[in-house]
């Protein structure tokens, strides 16, 4: 109930601050708002202040997304219980997983809370919930708050679309798919705190070297399914939710080096 309560006064205070705006675009002088809020002209100059209203009406639209239910992805279509529970649960995990990721990004930064709020319009609340991963951020709040910490969106976008049950309806040519295994791979690294490799390499029970894992990690190498698993394993997460990536790198070498012939180059039965 307390927390009912604080979401209506903070929607009041929207809505507050958007009549105001609206007044003030259409030419109402501060006196008489000042008057309408009962408050001193000051008061309302200070409090309602056109950069202010403006960060408040931001910070409402980034609240609302990230309370708005999550849409099914295309791959959700058609799913048989069994099969929509698991895509669920793959996309809790890899929420959490964006919420570790960031949460590192934050710590590592230096930065306080109330400083990251103050460069992203977003109230000290906000932030905090989207680094205990209590929200999901949008993207281009994720983007924000990634570069502000130091880092590169693009490391956490596969985590961000399987924490919102997002998959591409096309398959990939082998680069962008295995781009894609490697964001992944690294989103997975962030999560994980950066460990050191030697530490990866332990957890990994031998199946990786430190060498396996650089070049894994750098781009430099497209890896087995078993250094693959491993690797994802060794950072404390589900291959399974890695699977289907691999997959798609390794789908598209092959069509790569066995195009599925065109219809006019397949030899008809009658020898045209």
């Amino acid at each position: 109930m307390l927390r009912t309560a604080e979401e209506m006064a903070r929607e009041v205070e929207y809505y507050v601050a958007a009549v105001v705006q609206d007044a003030r675009s259409k030419g109402v002088g501060w006196g008489s708002v000042a008057d309408a809020a009962n408050v001193s002209r000051t008061t309302a100059r200070t409090t309602r202040a056109e950069s202010k209203v403006r960060r408040q009406l931001e910070r409402l639209a980034a609240d609302r997304a990230e309370r708005r239910p999550r849409a099914a992805g295309p791959h959700a279509e058609g799913l048989s219980p069994e099969q929509g529970k698991a895509l669920s649960k793959a996309s809790e995990r890899a929420s959490a997983k964006l919420a570790s990721a960031l949460l590192y990004l934050h710590q590592a930064s230096g930065l306080t809370i109330k400083c990251v709020a103050q460069h992203t319009s977003l109230s000290p609340s906000q932030v905090s919930r989207l680094l205990s991963g209590e929200r999901t951020p949008a993207w281009s709040v994720l983007c924000t708050l990634v570069r502000l910490c130091g880092g590169d969106p693009a490391d956490l976008r596969v985590l961000f679309e399987n924490a919102h049950g997002l998959v591409p309806l096309t398959r990939h040519a082998v680069p962008d798919a295995a781009e894609r295994q490697l964001a992944a791979l690294q989103g997975l690294y962030l999560a994980a705190g950066r460990p050191e490799y030697g530490q990866v390499c332990h957890a990994s029970h031998g199946v990786l070297t430190t060498q396996d894992i650089r070049d894994i990690l750098e781009g430099q190498m497209v890896p087995t399914w078993e250094a693959t698993s491993a690797l994802v394993s060794a950072l404390d997460a589900w291959p399974a939710d890695i699977r289907p990536l691999w997959e798609a790198v390794h789908y598209a070498f092959l069509v790569c080096r066995d195009p599925v012939p065109h219809e006019s180059a397949v030899p008809r039965p009658d020898g045209g």
